[in-house]
Order: C-alpha cells, then sequence, then structure tokens
C-alpha cells in the first residue's frame, strides 16, 4: 500500500528534478495534478444516472460520527439501486442505526448492532461490531462469533494495543485521539452473510487520519470465512477478474488517465484483491486510503455486476446464492 504512494511521490519529485527554470515548476504542477484524479462523490451524494457506482439493497447500515467516507466505482454503467444515507449521531462515542428496528433477521439469524467503548483514559475507541444470533449448536455458533471478533480484531486490535502502551508510558500525548469501527451489511441470506468493516483512525497531533476497510463474508452451516479462493477459482479467472478492478479503477478515479493510473497502480496484482464482499448486484473489492490513488479518491471500490462476472465465479459457490 504505502510502496505505491511513496513511488508517486518520488517520480514526481525526480521528474521535477530534471527540468530547469521556470519551466519545471509548471510542469511538476501538471504532473502533480495529474496524480490527484478528482474526488469522487460520496454514496449518498452520487446521481441516479451516473456511471461510477456501487449498489446495495441492504436496509442496515450503521453509522458513527466522522465516518470515514467511501467513495464508489463501477465497471457498468447502469443506473444504481436507491441507497439510503447513513444515520449520523451528534455525540462523539455512540452509534445509530440508519433504519429500524435494529435488528436484522433471515432465515433462522437475527444480527444485531453491539457497541463497545474500548476507551483509556487518554483517548476514545468506540467499535460497532455485528453480533449473529441463531438457534444453532454451540460449535456453530462459536465459529462464526470468532469469525467476527477476529475480524474486529485484525482491524483494530494492533492500533488499541499501540495506543494503550504509549498511554501507559506517557511518552506521548494523545489525548483527544480517536478511533473508530463501524460495520454494514453487502449481503445477507439465510445460509451466508458478507459485512464490510470500516475504521477511522486519528491521532492528536498526526495532521491527518488513517482509514481502512476489511469485509468478511461467511457460510451459516459451517460457520466458515469465505475468501476469493472460493468465489473465484484458477489463475486465468482470477487475472480476468484483475482486468475487470484495473479497468474500474481506471476509469472510476483517473477518468482514464493511464500514467497517473501506472504512477498509482501500476503493479495492481491478484494478493491485492484481498477484500471482497458478494452483494445482490455483484462483487466488491475494496482498498485502503493510499493504496491504489491519491488520498482525495478515499477507499476506493470497484463494484462489478454479476453479468460482467459471467465464466469468473466459481457458478456453483457463495455467489449462486444471489444468482439463483
Amino acid at each position: 500500500m504505502q510502496r505505491r504512494t511513496a513511488a508517486a511521490l518520488q517520480e514526481l519529485l525526480l521528474t521535477g528534478s530534471r527540468l530547469a527554470g521556470l519551466g519545471w515548476v509548471v510542469a511538476l504542477i501538471s504532473l502533480a495534478a495529474t496524480a490527484c484524479a478528482p474526488a469522487v462523490p460520496e454514496l449518498a451524494q452520487l446521481p441516479g444516472d451516473a456511471a461510477a457506482v456501487v449498489s446495495t439493497t441492504s436496509p442496515f447500515r450503521v453509522s458513527t460520527t466522522a465516518a470515514p467516507p467511501r467513495t464508489t466505482s463501477g465497471s457498468s454503467t447502469a443506473a444504481p439501486a436507491s441507497t439510503p444515507a447513513p444515520t449520523t449521531t451528534t455525540a462523539t462515542t455512540t452509534t445509530s442505526l440508519a433504519d429500524s428496528p435494529s435488528d436484522l433477521t433471515f432465515g433462522r439469524w437475527t444480527l444485531t448492532a453491539e457497541t463497545r467503548d474500548e476507551s483509556g483514559t487518554d483517548f476514545t475507541a468506540t467499535l460497532t461490531v455485528p453480533t449473529l444470533r441463531a438457534d444453532v449448536d454451540a460449535g456453530l455458533s462459536g465459529r462464526i462469533a470468532t469469525s467476527i471478533e477476529g475480524q474486529v480484531e485484525s482491524q483494530v486490535g494492533s492500533t488499541l494495543a499501540l495506543w494503550r502502551s504509549i498511554e501507559a508510558e506517557g511518552s506521548r500525548d494523545i489525548s483527544d485521539s480517536t478511533l473508530r469501527l463501524e460495520f454494514d451489511v453487502a449481503g445477507f441470506e439465510e445460509d451466508f452473510i458478507s459485512m464490510r468493516f470500516f475504521s477511522d483512525e486519528r491521532v492528536t497531533g498526526s495532521g491527518g487520519a488513517k482509514r481502512q476497510a476489511t469485509t468478511l463474508m461467511m457460510d451459516l452451516t459451517s460457520g466458515t470465512a469465505i475468501g476469493l479462493d472460493e468465489i473465484v477459482v484458477g489463475a486465468e479467472r482470477r487475472e480476468a477478474l484483475l482486468a475487470l478492478v484495473g479497468a474500474g479503477l481506471l476509469g472510476g478515479y483517473f477518468d482514464g488517465d493511464t500514467e497517473a493510473f501506472s504512477l498509482w497502480a501500476g503493479d495492481l496484482g491478484i494478493a491485492d484483491l484481498d477484500q471482497v464482499a458478494l452483494t445482490p448486484e455483484g462483487l466488491e473489492v475494496w482498498f485502503d486510503e493510499l493504496e491504489v490513488g491519491p488520498p482525495d479518491i478515499g477507499m476506493p471500490v470497484v463494484a462489478i455486476p454479476y453479468d460482467d462476472l459471467t465464466g469468473i465465479l466459481e457458478a456453483a459457490g457463495p455467489a449462486a446464492v444471489f444468482r439463483g
């Protein structure tokens, strides 16, 4: 992630240093503008006829104050489905559900949002995490709970551990620093669920925020997590998916500018497609801030409709739950 950002900035500086006189200033500004694609509006602000879209029919969305921006891109020109705007609260450590009632039930499973306050003396950490309940055997319930807890820990656990060690040492002022985690549902059926997790870390004195997006898909009959290996099988199919993702990023975030795209995401590979979520409309591929583009595009997501994934997704795999 960071290597692309460093490479982009280094290339800009090296190019500028090769130029002379007033011309190099103009050229450097031009190159910087090329590398920074225009900001894409947030999901709730997308016009109905936008080509760069991500659709979701899930009514269940959780939002916190200062939630991380989620900008979107898609490989299809179809009009997006209507998506409710997230509801925000004015308090700094509370969350609210976008729709009421708070529980969401499919088949035997019920999902509830749980808010945890893991604040320290000098910082605030608020996590909104999903809890899945059902009348199932304890082993299955435990596996699912462990997967969700592991997802949360992978997203914020290391940050919390670092902050607490800083707090204990008293070597740095982290007062008023905040860490928030929110989730929402990408797709939910009786035996399958996919979720998105968004973290927003703001450290006092750092002058910015660190935002990350991760995804979790689970088979609710076995309690096992599902990844790209289970939905796209074989090197040839993965290369085809990579081409679609690259095209989505190029068109949705770089306005077709191949030079800027190469600067930021020229070394995009299959291993970078590690945050994926199946939805009723297709497949979402998420990236962190600065992973494949400049900071003004936020956390990019490429949403690929199922019609464009024919022959790529495993026909009898998890995607079948939405494709019928």
